[in-house]
């Protein structure tokens, strides 16, 4: 109908994180809305690979500590879910607790998203541990770039040797990516075609730059109130 707004697939709520959640519900199409008194059930119910940031590599560690669902995710404390997956514990915690804090920075244009780890003991280059290590790194990257709304059109691979030596190999692409899949395949390219001349490596990171924002159907009840106002008119 002319003059009425139609949403594909859209989700309402009061912060970012809960809306990218309500817009995934209801795939292919509709509206999903998640009012603040109804947040804790919903997030307490949903499965672990529902919640926005969170990857498959990250639901098998999950699992295996026993959690299923929100409400799982909701019993772990903070210092065991640092102590666990360092930075993004913090995350994850705000994650089962529906908490977005993420502020509006209109003049500050991020221009990267990376993450990187120094090994606790130096590694072979064919070490199985290395390539899990460089896997889960290539994750996160994609977590927080999902979790940020972003894609990037450049990979970053770092490496720093046993002996200190630090190398940074970087790569391309016409079309901005933002998925696990996509990072690591390319991030694994870079690394395979690196001469490392038989040292082992002690840090290991992976950078996403060249970003761009990705499209989202997520709205605040505020624009969808605003929308709703403006198709009466």
């Amino acid at each position: 109908v002319p003059g009425r707004w139609h949403p594909q697939n859209a989700g309402v709520s009061y912060n970012k994180f809960l809306a990218k959640i309500a817009s995934d519900y209801n795939k292919p199409n509709g509206l999903k809305v998640i009012t603040p008194e109804e947040k804790q059930q919903f997030l307490d119910m949903l499965p672990i690979n529902k919640f926005h940031g969170i990857g498959k590599v990250t639901e098998r560690k999950l699992r295996n500590l026993g959690v299923n669902n929100g409400y799982d995710l909701r019993q772990l404390s903070i210092d065991k879910l640092e102590s666990i997956f360092k930075n993004r514990g913090y995350l994850f915690y705000q994650l089962a607790r529906g908490i977005d804090n993420r502020e509006v920075e209109p003049h500050r244009e991020r221009k990267s998203i990376g993450a990187e780890t120094t090994l606790s003991e130096n590694l072979d280059i064919e070490d199985e541990k290395l390539i899990n290590i460089l896997d889960e790194l290539c994750e996160e990257v994609a977590d927080r770039a999902t979790y940020l709304n972003k894609r990037g059109k450049t990979v970053v691979l770092k490496i720093k040797y046993g002996d200190f030596t630090q190398i940074t190999r970087s790569l391309s692409m016409n079309n901005p990516i933002s998925s696990h899949n996509d990072i690591r395949t390319n991030i694994y390219n870079l690394f395979k075609n690196i001469e490392h001349n038989h040292k082992d490596i002690r840090l290991i990171g992976v950078t996403l730059s060249n970003l761009v924002n990705e499209e989202v159907t997520n709205i605040s009840f505020f624009e969808y109130i605003k929308t709703i106002e403006n198709n009466k008119k």
